[in-house]
């Protein structure tokens, strides 16, 4: 059995190493991906202009202090995501950036990922009339936010119980 051991160790350790490598890998790519908690609620900022992380975080900590716990684990997990896009391609600095934000706006809409959209360019994110407004943020819990001034709420007509806690 030893020398059985040895000669497949000999012509096959490369292959072994390999796959073992590999076996890890996908471990650890399976335990990361368990780690990583499940936002219970996905709102999206969009805007022409660069909205920096602490007012994303800032808008995230608010909402999880006014919507509830929608998975039962005890907390409340807001994920701001954003989209620099104001829907004047011919405006951009850059047109690469600005396609990339289209593409991952437009399969956020399609999937219906966020919840609700703050916006400083409604008739970009609103020109088919999808959402309905629920009001600008001057006017909402977040009116403390001043670098969402002049930006509107709007959400999914059919999904308003959370977002109406907004108003």
């Amino acid at each position: 059995m030893r020398k059985q051991l040895a000669h497949i160790w000999f012509y096959y350790k490369w292959y072994l190493i390999a796959g073992a490598a590999v076996l890890l890998l996908l471990l650890n790519f399976w335990h990361q991906k368990r780690a990583a908690p499940d936002p219970d609620y996905s709102v999206a900022i969009v805007s022409g202009r660069y909205v920096d992380e602490q007012t994303r975080s800032r808008v995230s900590e608010e909402l999880e202090t006014i919507w509830d716990d929608r998975d039962g684990d005890g907390t409340v997990t807001v994920a701001v995501y954003f989209y620099q896009y104001d829907g004047k391609p011919d405006q951009a600095e850059d047109t690469s950036a600005f396609m990339a934000a289209a593409v991952q706006l437009a399969a956020d809409l399609q999937e219906r990922i966020s919840l609700c959209f703050f916006t400083d360019c409604p008739e970009a994110l609103n020109g088919d009339g999808l959402f309905s407004v629920l009001c600008e943020v001057e006017d909402s819990a977040l009116a403390e936010i001043t670098d969402l001034r002049g930006f509107e709420i709007l959400y999914y007509g059919d999904d308003s119980t959370q977002v109406r806690k907004l108003a």
